[in-house]
């Protein structure tokens, strides 16, 4: 074999060994994400059990799609803070979520739930899909967010 030949060889077999190592080294495990969007869901809940909208908010990438229930889709931080605020002033509280599944596939992970919640004397039981996006510096966001009540109308 020649050394142009043993050149591409031993190119490519490098290639093939920092591809295997950047793989391993950028990935988390389905376990480790699954703890970090469970924590993400206790800021979500603590911001409208505390009344707090911005603690929700800030879980939310920048070009956020929320769809809450006979409401408009929701494209931005602003739209999404008055809802919450709103929602938190028409006595939402006590909110709680509990993840049925949450699959991750690289940048992306989808988790399908239900939840409760009180509003006023109230409470409402629903279901919700949300699609979750890995961020450059590691964090987890909500990309999209669709629920709706069990309670027929």
């Amino acid at each position: 074999m020649n050394a142009i030949g043993l050149n591409k060889k031993f190119f490519l077999g490098t290639m093939i060994v920092f591809g295997f190592l950047f793989q391993a080294c950028s990935n988390q495990s389905s376990k480790d994400v699954e703890k970090i969007i469970n924590q993400q869901n206790q800021i979500y809940m603590d911001g409208y059990n505390h009344k707090n909208a911005q603690l929700a908010v800030d879980i939310h990438t920048d070009d956020a799609f929320v769809m809450p229930p006979n409401n408009k889709i929701l494209r931005n931080k602003e739209s999404i803070k008055k809802f919450i605020e709103d929602d938190i002033q028409n006595g939402v509280r006590d909110v709680v979520f509990t993840t049925l599944e949450l699959k991750v596939d690289g940048y992306y992970a989808y988790e399908v739930g239900m939840s409760t919640m009180k509003i006023g004397a109230a409470i409402d039981t629903g279901k919700y899909i949300v699609i979750w996006e890995k961020q450059q510096n590691g964090d987890w966001l909500i990309k999209a967010d669709i629920w709706n009540s069990d309670i027929p109308k």
